[in-house]
C-alpha cells in the first residue's frame, strides 16, 4: 500500500488523513445510517424516541464500545457536560445525574 502524501511532498501523517473518523458510506436508505443518525433522524416534538424504539439497543451498544475520537467540555451552565465525538461522525452529549 502507497502511503498518501501531504502537499509539501513529505509522507502525511494517518491523522493528516483520516482525524480518526471511520471511512462512512451513508445513503438515502436508513439501514446505511449509523444508530446515532437513525435516533436523531426519529426525535419528534412530542418525544425524544418512540417507548419500543428497535435503535436503542444497537445506539447504546455502539456509545459504550465506539472509539471515542476527541471529548470538549461545553462551556455555560453550574453542571459539567461534556461533548464527545465518536469515530463514525457521531456526538453524544454526556451530562452527569446529580
Amino acid at each position: 500500500m502507497q502511503k498518501a502524501k501531504s502537499g509539501s511532498g513529505k509522507p502525511a501523517r494517518e491523522s493528516d488523513t483520516q482525524d480518526g473518523y471511520d471511512d462512512v458510506q451513508w445513503n438515502s436508505s436508513s439501514s446505511s445510517q449509523p444508530p446515532w443518525l437513525r435516533f436523531h433522524l426519529g426525535i419528534t416534538r412530542w418525544e425524544l424516541y418512540p417507548h419500543r424504539d428497535p435503535n436503542m439497543e444497537l445506539l447504546t451498544q455502539q456509545l459504550g464500545t465506539h472509539r471515542i475520537v476527541s471529548a470538549m467540555q461545553k462551556s455555560g451552565g453550574t453542571q459539567l457536560k461534556l461533548i464527545m465525538s465518536f469515530s463514525n461522525y457521531g456526538q453524544a452529549l454526556l451530562k452527569p445525574k446529580k
